[in-house]
């Protein structure tokens, strides 16, 4: 694992790189847009959930947007650690302003207080985790449907296939590729296939944990996968 660790980009090499250059670097401003595709929706949901306004989680969604293409991020520090912390860190500072702006006397409304002894708080952190859980899924499926198209194997399709249905035998799934796809196959075909689909997941998913948490550490990633109830995809792998 800590080859394929140390030959990534994290996502704060891509924080960084989305802020580097003049305002009309195009290469920066994919990166921009790539970065806020991912967690656009991480953010919503964290704001939705502490305002109760989709109306407000909005305009929050789009504050942390405007934030950061103007490039408010773009001083920010790896040493601080897992990427989602900080961003979770970054959107309360913006739900934070949000409510000190509609006030006259500071204080924020509706008894939200933004602090660790927060009952309210610990819950959107809870759902936020989770949001993050299945947004990292999200992109590892999108990585292995991007390695099957790039190595000419059926990886994602095949686990993908048996995703949506959990409880088919090999040889029904076998029936089902074949409508789908036009290529007839064996159970024992499926059953290999699915195999290695599941060993490239999880290879992917580690890495891209390994994006998030700004390391090559396999106590650290292991540590994290953890946290977000991602070790049974990683069963069995070399971690």
């Amino acid at each position: 694992m800590d080859n394929r660790l140390s030959n990534i980009s994290t996502n704060w090499d891509e924080l960084i790189a989305a802020h580097e250059g003049e305002n009309g670097d195009l290469n920066a401003a994919k990166i921009r847009g790539r970065v806020l595709r991912r967690y656009s929706g991480c953010a919503y949901q964290y704001t939705f959930g502490a305002t109760k306004s989709h109306h407000a989680a909005e305009d929050l969604t789009q504050e942390f947007a405007l934030r950061f293409v103007r490039g408010d991020f773009g001083k920010a520090n790896p040493q601080q650690g897992r990427f989602r912390d900080y961003l979770k860190a970054s959107l309360r500072n913006l739900i934070t302003d949000f409510y000190r702006k509609k006030t006259t006397d500071g204080l924020l409304e509706n008894g939200l207080a933004l602090n660790s002894d927060s009952k309210e708080i610990d819950s959107l952190d809870v759902a936020f985790t989770e949001q993050w859980r299945q947004r990292v899924l999200s992109i590892t499926w999108e990585l292995l449907q991007k390695y099957e198209i790039e190595k000419f194997n059926h990886y994602y399709s095949v686990l993908h296939l048996r995703a949506q249905n959990p409880e088919a035998s090999s040889s029904e799934l076998a029936l089902k590729f074949a409508q789908l796809h036009n290529k007839e196959v064996s159970p024992d075909w499926i059953r290999q296939n699915l195999r290695r689909a599941r060993r490239k997941f999880g290879e992917l998913l580690i890495e891209e944990v390994g994006r998030t948490v700004n390391s090559i550490d396999r106590n650290v990633v292991d540590d994290e996968l953890a946290s977000l109830g991602l070790k049974k995809y990683v069963a069995g792998l070399d971690l």
